[in-house]
């Protein structure tokens, strides 16, 4: 920041830390609704989740089960694989998950656990989340502070790397022959 008195880089610094706490505090909004199980992509991967730790106890009892029943028994729940890659495939995986659920006698699984995850489900196939407001105000604050950021009239960064005279480097790079 340049300034020509105090007072001025004073006033700067002000306006500095109030641009900085906007975004901050909208980066924590958005981090409070998302990350603390408030929205319906957290809640589907927590029961997904579940179902899957369902599933790896139910491989754990049946010692008798041999290598291809248990990668089956895996793929029915997609243990070790990436369900929310995109929205499609998590849809589809959610679906297959909750009828499979329904088949299976998984340890632990009760009716009402079912019903739970299928609401659970359906929020997050219908797609209205409470999130997005706090994570357009956090890009909207950030992108803001950015903006402001461009307009500051900061110096230009050092180059580390010294630079030489261009004859300089043509001597060094082509030697003259010795004499």
């Amino acid at each position: 920041m340049e300034a020509s008195t105090p007072s001025d880089l004073l006033a700067k610094a002000g306006e500095w830390r109030e641009w900085s706490t906007e975004a901050v505090e909208a980066t924590t909004d958005k981090e409070e609704s998302t990350g603390l199980g408030d929205d319906a992509e957290t809640l589907a991967r927590r029961e997904v989740e579940f179902y899957r730790g369902k599933a790896r106890l139910a491989i754990t009892k049946h010692r008798d089960w041999k290598d291809a029943e248990i990668e089956a028994f895996k793929a029915r729940y997609f243990i070790n694989k990436d369900t929310f890659a995109s929205r499609p495939i998590a849809e589809q995986a959610l679906a297959d998950i909750q009828k499979h659920a329904t088949e299976d006698a998984l340890p632990g699984v009760i009716p009402a656990r079912l019903a739970a995850s299928a609401a659970t489900f359906t929020r997050y196939t219908t797609g209205t989340e409470p999130q997005t407001d706090a994570q357009t105000k956090a890009t909207a604050a950030r992108q803001k502070t950015r903006h402001r950021l461009r307009r500051s009239p900061l110096p230009p960064p050092r180059n580390p790397i010294r630079r030489r005279h261009p004859l300089a480097l043509a001597r060094r790079t082509n030697p003259s022959p010795p004499q």
